[in-house]
């Protein structure tokens, strides 16, 4: 995961270098694997090093990011797949949990279930921002339009 965070760091600060003032990152940018790699890698909110590595960026250059996600290991043992909103002083500014698994029996025969190593998100998320609100969503959210008129009617400019 450190290899990761690192080139994340690295390629947001070219970013800002380039003149950038949001950057926007993938789902699970500090580590993409299989079910048991990111439970084993996922660590509490408080302490997970891609998260503080980005507050840091952020209170150090002024730039807002919106970390696509991360693996965070809940209270309860679950994994939540996050996103987080930071910005430019390195505060959090929003958290999204990502409400619809990606949960699927393909014609192969293989299965993904997302929902074996994480809990669903609850509520759609809002964010003040410097250019207006954005709403959250993470990846597979994208084929569940009513999150998307949710946001959008309570006033989401970007999504």
């Amino acid at each position: 995961m450190d290899t990761n965070i690192e080139e994340a760091v690295r390629l947001a600060r070219v970013a800002r270098e380039k003149g950038a003032v949001f950057c926007l990152m993938p789902e699970n940018v500090g580590l993409l694997g299989p079910g048991g790699a990111m439970r084993d890698q996922a660590t509490p909110e408080h302490s997970h090093p891609a998260l503080s590595s980005f507050r840091d960026l952020c209170a150090k250059t002024g730039m807002w990011i919106l970390v696509g996600s991360l693996a965070i290991l809940r209270d309860d043992g679950r994994l939540a797949n996050r996103s987080f909103l930071i910005n430019g002083t390195g505060d959090l500014a929003a958290r999204y949990d990502k409400i619809h698994m990606f949960d699927v029996d393909l014609e192969n025969g293989e299965q993904y279930r997302e929902s074996d190593s994480y809990a669903p998100g609850t509520a759609a998320q809002l964010a003040e921002t410097p250019w207006g609100l954005i709403g959250l969503t993470i990846c597979y959210d994208v084929r569940f339009p009513l999150l998307y008129r949710t946001l959008a009617q309570e006033g989401a400019a970007m999504i």
